[in-house]
């Protein structure tokens, strides 16, 4: 059988220059053809990382001014503006996260793949010299997520749910889950970061109210405490015990 015509990533990001270029080069390591990606008004250095990327001529990027969390709504419209051809491969990405996918396998792999996240954590002991958290973060939760994430073959009707955990497609989709650590998710790196992650999760939040109550609980709880309680968190959260060493 042939292999499929295109893989594409694709991502939605705020202020994650820290991680960026790394999750992104990993993706394209691993064989993606293209990653295209929208930055929502980042101020801390996103948008020059994206200006370095986009001269390797496989990242493509375009700057979204909505700063209300309709993130299904963006990430569906991305999706059918990326000239994808009917049974393309979508990888639907965070900027904190590795995918390693399961490239060799997909003709076998139905329509929608359903892969496991698993959370790494910052520990003490970490190589503070260390830039690339991918490397730098060596312990992950002992068990995944509690909702896995979806690549999928593209279709013209295909839309993706809130962070991309599903996607709905025609009636009658293979639907294929897959075993591994196959996503690493590296979504608190240092206290600022999730300062800065909590603030704009927030503001986002904010300006999409008919999502109150429903999305960005845990955003919410972190941003009602106040620095020491926060501080008092972050300690509790990086010293979590129920980890696996995974480099």
């Amino acid at each position: 059988t042939s292999t499929p015509m295109n893989v594409y990533g694709v991502a939605m990001v705020k202020d994650e220059a820290d991680i960026l270029r790394y999750t992104v080069e990993h993706l394209l390591n691993q064989g993606v053809d293209h990653v295209f990606i929208i930055d929502n008004l980042s101020t801390d250095g996103t948008v020059d990382l994206l200006l370095d990327l986009e001269d390797d001529g496989q990242v493509s990027w375009e700057t979204d001014r909505e700063v209300g969390y309709y993130q299904a709504q963006k990430m569906t419209k991305l999706v059918h503006s990326i000239s994808a051809e009917r049974g393309d491969w979508i990888v639907p990405f965070d900027a904190d996260e590795a995918w390693y996918l399961p490239m060799d396998d997909l003709e076998q792999c139905g329509d929608v793949i359903i892969l496991p996240s698993y959370v790494y954590l910052p520990q003490p002991t970490d190589d503070a010299g260390i830039n690339n958290p991918i490397e730098r973060m060596r312990w992950r939760m002992s068990v995944p997520e509690q909702y896995p994430k979806v690549m999928f073959r593209y279709t013209a009707g295909s839309e993706l749910h809130m962070g991309n955990h599903d996607v709905t497609q025609s009636e009658g989709s293979v639907r294929v889950p897959y075993q591994g650590v196959c996503i690493r998710h590296y979504q608190y790196r240092s206290l600022d970061q999730v300062r800065r992650k909590v603030q704009n999760g927030v503001a986002a939040y904010t300006a999409a109210p008919e999502l109150a109550g429903h999305f960005g609980a845990h955003w919410r709880w972190l941003a009602s405490l106040d620095d020491a309680g926060l501080e008092a968190w972050w300690n509790g959260y990086i010293h979590l015990t129920e980890t696996t060493f995974d480099p």
